[in-house]
């Protein structure tokens, strides 16, 4: 018996086996098609919901900083009102510090006035290298009380209200990286898969503007 004959004779000729293998590709092929459009489609579902979930994650968090700034400025606003109304004085504004904020500067014009008219406020936004300063200008008549306050880090960048797994978030300021928070080592490992993006934070017109740069 021939080497050909030996070949095909499970199949009977060549004609079959060809059949065969048409009807083995035909089998194959819609399979490899298939795992090929749902690897696709999975893929690019499982990268929207990272995207979404960074989106949601760095806009909280970047609330979350906005939220502490507010609530630092009407604190010092407070104050300065103690400070105009000679119920507290300067020297104690000065000395202040909490958990949130330390004072750094007061400035005083403290002409004598018995003019009661409305209380009148400003407030910034500024950076001393990567240290955040609020400053509050408020006055009553003739009467005018700047307070400038440093905010404690570990209270204004605490992300304890934020889920960061395997994300990291950085705030940048107009020149430099104010500060990152996250996990760090997971993002290194996956530096060529991960998924970035970044937005811009209004403060509104009596702050100013920060922006965040998130990673996942």
């Amino acid at each position: 018996m021939s080497a050909s004959r030996v070949r095909f004779a499970g199949l009977g000729t060549r004609v079959a086996a060809r059949t065969f293998a048409l009807f083995c590709l035909c089998a194959i092929v819609p399979i490899v098609v298939s795992a090929i459009v749902a690897d696709r489609v999975v893929s690019t579902k499982l990268r929207n919901d990272a995207a979404a979930r960074l989106a949601s994650t760095s806009k909280s968090y970047g609330l979350l900083v906005f939220e502490r700034l507010r609530q630092t400025d009407e604190a010092l606003a407070e104050i300065a009102a103690l400070g105009l109304a000679d119920r507290l004085p300067l020297d104690d504004i000065r000395a202040l510090r909490s958990s949130h904020f330390r004072v750094v500067d007061v400035v005083s014009d403290a002409a004598a006035s018995t003019d009661r008219g409305p209380l009148l406020r400003e407030a910034s936004l500024a950076l001393q290298g990567t240290e955040v300063l609020i400053t509050v200008n408020q006055s009553r008549g003739p009467r005018r009380l700047q307070i400038t306050a440093a905010l404690d880090p570990s209270y204004l960048w605490n992300p304890d209200a934020v889920y960061l797994d395997s994300m990291r978030i950085c705030v940048h300021g107009p020149a430099a990286e104010l500060q990152c928070v996250g996990d760090e080592d997971a993002i290194a490992q996956t530096t060529a898969k991960s998924l970035t993006g970044e937005w811009s934070l209004f403060l509104y017109m009596e702050i100013g503007r920060a922006s965040c740069r998130e990673r996942v």
